[in-house]
């Protein structure tokens, strides 16, 4: 009887330490899965869908608004190095200026779609539908080379991009510097469309609205 009963005892321990050592193998397959998958995420933290309860944000100009004048620095095309006012070059014609205050994946997606859109739309190479370009804010935010490098990188070739010196913006513009992302449309000098983003607001099904925004603005 009492061999018996060591047989039951041993039995018991033998898969008591065989039931911990697959919760064990459980326990890790669900650590490296879940790296796995972490891994396989987006590197940046901004495209994430804005929240229903969170109002738009109401920033820069409204819509009928005449876009002033303003002069940035460029870095890429024939006018790198220089100060240009391509508002005063657009004149009446379609427009598309794209603000920002940090270089980040949503940035790079507005300014492909931009380009892609342009490029699509135009007639003739020498014609473009609509002018864009992309003014960063602030000077300390990218220094000249580097964001020539950054644009190269992202196969602009329809869209100049540059600096503005000054982090608020131009002052005409009513920048909130909340707003890390603003994107305004405009026609025969009036203000046709406006997308604003805090930081984190953005995300790609923003780009489908934007472009229905840009199919209008340049319809007859």
């Amino acid at each position: 009887m009492p061999v018996q009963k060591n047989m039951l005892i041993r039995s018991f321990i033998a898969r008591k330490k065989e039931l911990s050592l697959w919760m064990l193998f459980s326990m890790l397959l669900i650590l490296v899965f879940g790296k796995i998958q972490a891994s396989e995420e987006p590197s940046f933290s901004e495209p994430t869908p804005r929240s229903k309860n969170t109002k738009p944000l109401n920033s820069s100009l409204s819509i009928g608004a005449r876009p002033g004048p303003y002069s940035f620095l460029i870095a890429t095309g024939p006018d790198r190095g220089k100060q240009t006012c391509y508002i005063c070059e657009t004149g009446d014609d379609p427009g598309i200026i794209v603000f920002t205050r940090k270089l980040n994946q949503p940035v790079a997606k507005v300014l492909s779609s931009i380009d892609q859109f342009i490029s699509k739309e135009s007639k003739t190479p020498d014609k473009q539908v609509a002018r864009s370009w992309l003014t960063v804010l602030g000077e300390k935010t990218v220094v000249l080379d580097a964001l020539t490098t950054w644009a190269k990188e992202q196969g602009l070739k329809k869209i100049p991009v540059g600096i503005f010196d000054d982090a608020d913006g131009p002052p005409a513009y009513k920048i909130k510097p909340e707003a890390e992302l603003t994107i305004l449309l405009f026609k025969q000098k009036k203000v046709m469309a406006n997308f604003s983003y805090r930081a984190g607001e953005f995300s790609d099904k923003e780009l489908s609205v934007i472009g229905a925004a840009c199919k209008k603005l340049i319809a007859p």
